[in-house]
């Protein structure tokens, strides 16, 4: 399994010296929105405000500042309308709160789009064209041409982009313009047509909208996206500017210059040829326009159902039957088995099995329990690994017995305390490249930071180590003792992981990133933003419940992070995280039944990332089995229609965009 993740710029402490690390990024293939129209943004002078194709609304939208004249432009799923105007920034449709602000070192940046299906903007800066995550985690943007691609003597502005991440733009050299596109997976960059600007592109990539001179002004011409078949859409005898599609393809929108400085925002039906004017200003306020789209999310409920338990039913969500495959199930290599009666040291289970790509499975100490062999006969090959997560108190030896009787290999994670087993693990794992120091005293904590070790898939690089109340046990010290500090990033998750790292006699000189909160909800969200840019899905946990978090979190801990939501509403911190990462969002899994995600949170959940309940299905899986049919997923409201449900693995990443970016070392040096 490949992981989506990034280790966020954070400003390293020291704990007996201080070394930079490297920090990378990787982003996905798009998926497109469903074509159908939404609302359209008019960004002017007064705010952004929206309008149908029957004229304004009342009033500007929720959150945004004056923009100027900056061009609004809509998330791909339609949650949220950002703006550059000198920086960018960004509000959420269904929230009146303050603006998502990403600053950008000072400088200008205009003509802001979104990009990679929501996880970046992208947006010009002194004429060039820059990229940054939406959710507001980079502390710096990155170029998105190199030097050759991008020469000194032009400048490049107005970038429009594809489902499958192409970018074109407006490159001005000298005093021609030309529309050009950039290919990410070709890593080319190649002109598309002469004298022209503006360009807007359908999302499919099908068809292009852009300006051109025409006569005493420009006029609005369309295209397809290699320059073919260029026809007049609409003819001034001043400018025609920022045109901008809707989903579907058969409205064109573009603000019209005329007489007596009026400006006027135009729509044209390309497939009967009329026109209409949408709304009309005078002076020097005018507005451009943008078209939302509106893709479905979803909130995904894996429950128990029957004689199925709930740690059975994130494996069935996750992994194929042995010697089949159901698209967007992946093969189980391995399983992992663990104490249902210890959630403290289910940690370590958590971390192993996305490593080993398996799931993770409650039993009894002393016997193996029914659903947990069904499960391993059900998804492992004869001869299969299966971890034993502890030592005979934790899971006997006839529970070893019974593994081997079953036809499978038992393998036991041996060790006297929760510490060692988490070094045993480690050693279990590998030489690892990022090491996770948090404190076994509570579950919560421990639970988040598995998921961010285990976001590096199968056969990652990321191991926990377990302290235990602000003290290090002499096997993590020794364990720390023998990597190569120089060569390893050590992450601090909480207050008393920082403190036993520091209380801590170390035999070389360590740097790491401390992560404190004041709960372990602000700690989940914490992480979150640490390890993730803008991610595609979030599972968000019952803070009651171990047995339904533990083998959940294992399941799905490879496609984005771990959140906490209360019984009885959605915590504040795990609400504010998800709206402001809703332009990247497909959608949330949870892993238990109303009891643990009342209506209450559930429609929290579907307010924060979607363009509205109605664009937001809640998907019922009982026993991890998906609706058999797209009707049967549920909608919350009455607008569009179900589309088919969707799996994390469905949209795993395998693209990756260039950009490193390097912390630098802080804080004081231990004697």
């Amino acid at each position: 399994m490949n992981s989506r993740t990034r280790r966020r710029a954070l400003l390293l402490a020291t704990a007996t010296a201080a070394t930079a690390g490297l920090l990378g990024t990787s982003v996905p293939t798009a998926a497109a929105a469903d074509a159908a129209p939404g609302r359209i943004a008019l960004g002017g002078e007064t705010g952004v405000s929206l309008a149908t194709l029957d004229g304004p609304e009342a009033g500007t939208f929720p959150g945004l500042r004056n923009p100027g004249t900056a061009n609004p432009a809509w998330a791909p799923d339609g949650s949220r309308v950002a703006v550059a105007d000198g920086t960018v920034f960004s509000s959420h449709v269904s929230y009146d709160a303050s603006p998502l602000v990403m600053p950008l070192g000072g400088a200008d940046a205009t003509s802001v789009t979104y990009w990679q299906d929501g996880a970046f903007y992208l947006f010009t800066q002194a004429g060039r064209l820059w990229y940054s995550a939406s959710d507001g985690t980079w502390s710096e943007p990155a170029r998105l041409l190199t030097d050759a691609q991008e020469p000194s003597n032009v400048q490049d502005s107005d970038p429009s982009v594809t489902s499958d991440g192409r970018v074109f733009f407006t490159r001005h050299a000298g005093s021609t313009d030309s529309v050009q596109v950039f290919d990410p997976a070709a890593g080319t960059v190649t002109k598309v047509l002469d004298d022209a600007a503006d360009p807007a592109v359908l999302e499919d990539g099908s068809r292009l909208a852009f300006t051109r001179p025409d006569g005493s002004g420009r006029s609005v011409h369309t295209a397809d996206a290699d320059g073919g078949n260029v026809q007049l859409v609409h003819r001034n005898v001043l400018d025609d500017y920022a045109p901008a599609w809707d989903p579907s393809g058969r409205y064109l929108v573009h603000t019209s210059d005329g007489e007596g400085s009026t400006h006027d925002v135009v729509s044209h039906d390309l497939s009967t040829g009329e026109s209409k004017t949408i709304t009309s200003t005078t002076g020097t306020n005018s507005y451009q326009a943008s078209w939302q789209p509106l893709r479905r999310n979803s909130i995904t409920r894996v429950r128990a159902s029957g004689s199925t338990t709930l740690d059975q039913a994130a494996s069935k969500w996750t992994f194929d039957t042995n010697g089949s495959h159901v698209e967007g199930l992946v093969r189980a290599r391995s399983a992992v088995l663990t104490d249902k009666a210890a959630p403290t040291y289910a940690a370590t289970g958590i971390t192993l099995a996305p490593n080993k790509q398996g799931p993770l499975l409650h039993t009894s100490a002393n016997t193996l329990d029914p659903g947990a062999a069904a499960e391993l006969k059900r998804i492992l090959a004869p001869g299969s690994t299966v971890y034993l997560n502890g030592n005979t108190t934790r899971l006997s030896a006839a529970v070893a017995d019974q593994v081997e009787a079953l036809g499978f290999h038992p393998l036991r994670m041996d060790a006297p305390n929760l510490g060692a087993l988490s070094v045993r693990v480690a050693k279990q794992i590998g030489t690892p490249s990022w090491v996770f120091l948090v404190d076994g005293v509570d579950y919560h904590d421990e639970y988040a930071t598995a998921a961010a070790a285990g976001a590096l898939g199968y056969r990652g690089t990321g191991v926990v180590l377990t302290t235990t109340d602000g003290k290090m046990p002499t096997e993590v010290q020794n364990y720390l003792n023998s990597l190569q500090a120089s060569g390893t990033n050590l992450v601090t998750v909480g207050s008393r992981a920082q403190k036993a790292l520091l209380d801590s006699s170390l035999d070389q000189e360590w740097s790491y990133y401390p992560l404190v909160a004041t709960s372990f909800e602000t700690t989940a969200v914490a992480l979150a933003k640490f390890w993730w840019t803008s991610p595609y899905w979030s599972t968000v946990n019952d803070i009651g419940s171990s047995a339904n978090s533990a083998p959940g979190t294992a399941a799905t801990a490879t496609y984005g992070p771990v959140l906490w939501g209360d019984r009885t509403q959605l915590s504040a911190a795990t609400e504010v995280y998800l709206r402001g990462t809703s332009a990247s969002m497909w959608g949330v899994q949870t892993f238990g039944d109303a009891t643990s995600y009342p209506q209450p949170v559930i429609t929290s959940l579907v307010k924060a990332i979607g363009a509205g309940p109605e664009w937001t299905t809640v998907i019922d899986a009982p026993g991890g089995a998906l609706p058999p049919a797209a009707p049967a997923a549920r909608s919350l409201g009455t607008g569009g229609t179900a589309s088919a449900p969707v799996r994390p693995q469905d949209l795993e990443s395998t693209h990756a965009a260039p950009g490193t970016y390097v912390s630098a070392p802080v804080g004081r040096t231990r004697d």
